[in-house]
Parts: C-alpha cells; sequence; structure tokens
C-alpha cells in the first residue's frame, strides 16, 4: 500500500466517523467504511493523524459531550444516551478520564455566564 493510499483511507475513516460520532460506531464498521481491514485502518490512520481511529472517535465523542454540557441544560444523564455510552457511571468515568473532572464540575466551570 502506497503512502497515497494509505492517506486516502485514513482522510475516508475521519470523515466517516465526524459524521457519524453521536453513534455507536466501532473499528471494524469504519473499516469497512473505508475499504480496508482492522489493522490497515489503525496502521494509516495512526500514521496520519497520530492516533488511532478508536482514540479518534472516543475524543470526537467527547468534545461533543463537552459542547452539550457547556450549551444546553441536559441533564448528565441524557448526554450521555445522546452520545450512546453504555450507562451513566461508564460516561462519567471516561469524561473525567478525558477532562480532569466530572461531568457536572465541567458544567459548573463552563457556564456561561
Amino acid at each position: 500500500m502506497d503512502d497515497d493510499q494509505t492517506s486516502d483511507y485514513a482522510s475516508r475513516a475521519k470523515k466517516y466517523i465526524d459524521l457519524h460520532a453521536a453513534e455507536p460506531l466501532t473499528v471494524t464498521q469504519v473499516a469497512a467504511h473505508a475499504g480496508v481491514s482492522v489493522s490497515q485502518l489503525n496502521r494509516s490512520f495512526t500514521k496520519r493523524y497520530g492516533i488511532g481511529p478508536y482514540r479518534y472517535y472516543t475524543d470526537a465523542r467527547m468534545n461533543m459531550a463537552c459542547s452539550l454540557l457547556r450549551n444546553t441544560g441536559l441533564q448528565v444523564q441524557e448526554v450521555s444516551r445522546r452520545l450512546h455510552f453504555r450507562d451513566l457511571h461508564y460516561f462519567s468515568a471516561a469524561f473525567k478520564e478525558y477532562a480532569g473532572v466530572s461531568p457536572k464540575r465541567y458544567r459548573q466551570q463552563n457556564a456561561e455566564d
């Protein structure tokens, strides 16, 4: 696989993730959309963007969660549900790992006055 082809697969996968980040996705689904195997996708995506596709997907979801927490009055549980996390506890733990604070604390620190 040459560099242009590798870059094309990674770009196709990134666009797919960007369009579907609020949905439950697997790397297998993203690889199928890009037309490559999971291992090829992991290699090409990491080479192009410096992180793997699953990490990119997780970061995209967390960015969406941050936006929802800052800009809406949705309950934390509803934010978790809209972004298809398996449960509130998992979402809260993943969010805290990503942002360094709980979703509730993040909202308090970033509330628009």
